[in-house]
């Protein structure tokens, strides 16, 4: 830390901290609602802003990190740097991207300057009009075959003409080709059609199903990635699903001025909010800036600080789809399988130092009882549960999963429990472990105890965060699972299982 910056926090640490013994009236070092309430109130005719009855509350749950009807001057000061240190690093990343932007859009201005005098034909369309297709894989197909699979390949055929096809992938109901294909265009309404065949070395090949794209789904020119189910030749839907990457430019101008006046509007909205968060931290330097001018409230509720920093989260609109699309009524596994572990869980986990090594000695330890003279079957369980949660950790909305591992592992507690106390009593001299050696068997009642002592401990820390995550529940927005926190306007905590 530079003796600048170092002396920059000192400064503000004596401003922030005089600013906290003002409200705080009754000099007890924490200030409460109605200490809050009042010196907003005292304030208001002087700032001319008349806030919302609600405000005094919403702010106090902001500052109050530990949701204990109080703020402690560490609180205070801390929200206000914390809230100060994001709002700069945000404007710091979007200047960076506002240059990248500027860049892309010159360059994009110059692309579409190339074909100002771009001819087009009494159609409508560019004389080197093109659709390229990326025939990328299929699913769920119809099994033709004796053995149940498919030798399935593609035609494709534009308004009956051009023709070109995919190889053929034997002995499958999921190929995968990955092959890309151009065809010439000569009007905004010309159809591509793709037939799915099963290859028979026998007699004529059989249709599996057909997909048709016309180019009038395709008109705005950007590529679209998407999955398409299969038809019969009368419209009948038929089983599986091809998965195309389509992309269809018929003028290169439009293109590129499209592009350029994207471009021009992700700079304008990454402008606004640049200069949006310069207008926030205006307000903070002022005295008692978080405080008394309502802006922390809308701060929080317009989510500057959540946005990405790529160009993409300021694009206007959303992802094109062709209108033959069934993913919406009809998710990959892949995707479905993506959401339950990654899109539909928001309770974000951090794994401490503690419960890392807690972690890896249970799996180590059941993996050497179960070569010994014990199975532990149980702790093998509990170890690929867990360590599935810990690779896939983050955004997890609810805590079911952690409930029925606590269940489990409490399960095998009690059962190493009983195992430890039944054979400490002698019973291992039966005829069960006659063939175990005495130096196998004192090594695995060892093993045994420590492994208990693992599940109890890990038992124990998951258990109270996972109290400490439910009685947070109601509160809103992301928790902090061992302290309840929520971090300043609501983002940027993490919860931590140590």
């Amino acid at each position: 830390m530079g003796r600048e910056y170092k002396e920059f926090l000192e400064k503000k640490y004596v401003i922030l901290e005089k600013e906290f013994r003002r409200i705080n009236k009754d000099s007890n070092d924490f200030i409460d609602m109605s200490e809050l309430s009042d010196f907003i109130h005292s304030y208001e005719s002087e700032t001319g802003k008349r806030l919302p009855e609600d405000y005094c509350k919403k702010l106090f749950y902001l500052i109050d990190l530990n949701h204990d009807e109080t703020i402690t001057i560490q609180e205070f000061i801390f929200s206000y740097m914390l809230l100060e240190e994001k709002l700069k690093l945000k404007k710091i990343k979007l200047t960076k991207l506002l240059e990248e932007i500027e860049n892309q859009s010159e360059k994009t201005l110059k692309e579409r300057n190339k074909f100002t005098n771009e001819e087009l034909t009494n159609r409508g369309v560019s004389v080197e009009a093109n659709l390229n297709i990326v025939i990328l894989e299929a699913r769920e197909l119809k099994p033709m075959d004796f053995n149940g699979k498919s030798d399935p390949y593609c035609v494709m055929t534009i308004n009956g003409k051009q023709k070109s096809k995919t190889t053929y992938k034997p002995a499958t109901l999921e190929p995968v080709w990955n092959e890309e294909f151009n065809f010439r265009i000569d009007t905004k309404e010309d159809v591509l059609k793709i037939e799915i065949y099963d290859k028979d070395n026998i007699g004529a090949d059989d249709l599996e199903g057909i997909v048709k794209i016309s180019s009038s789904e395709l008109l705005h020119q950007q590529k679209v990635d998407d999955w398409i189910g299969l038809t019969s030749p009368n419209g009948d839907q038929e089983k599986g699903y091809l998965r195309v990457r389509v992309q269809l430019v018929w003028s290169k101008f439009s293109l590129y001025d499209d592009l350029y006046k994207k471009s021009v509007e992700q700079g304008r909205k990454v402008n606004s909010d640049i200069d949006e968060i310069d207008r926030y931290l205006e307000i903070i330097e002022k005295p008692y800036g978080i405080i008394l001018y309502g802006e922390v409230i809308n701060l929080a509720e317009s989510k500057i600080l959540e946005k990405g920093e790529e160009a993409v989260h300021y694009l206007t609109g959303s992802r094109n789809y062709l209108a033959s699309s069934k993913i919406a009524q009809n998710e990959s596994l892949a995707n479905r399988l993506d959401k339950v572990f990654m899109g539909v869980f928001k309770h974000e986990i951090e794994w401490g130092l503690s419960s890392q090594i807690l972690l890896y000695s249970l799996i180590g330890l059941s993996l050497i009882i179960s070569m010994l003279a014990r199975g532990d079957f149980t702790g093998l369980i509990i170890s690929i549960y867990v360590f599935v949660i810990f690779i896939y950790q983050g955004h997890f909305e609810s805590t079911d999963y952690l409930k029925t591992w606590l269940k489990v592992n409490l399960f095998a507690v009690i059962y190493d429990l009983v195992w430890i106390i039944f054979h400490y009593g002698g019973y291992w001299s039966g005829n069960e472990y006659e063939y175990a050696e005495i130096g196998l068997k004192m090594w695995t009642y060892f093993f045994s105890f420590l492994s208990f002592c693992v599940k109890l401990a890990l038992l124990i820390s998951v258990y109270m965060n996972y109290e400490k995550l439910n009685s947070n529940k109601s509160g809103g927005g992301r928790k902090s699972v061992v302290s309840g926190r929520k971090s300043f306007t609501g983002l940027g905590s993490r919860a931590s299982i140590k």
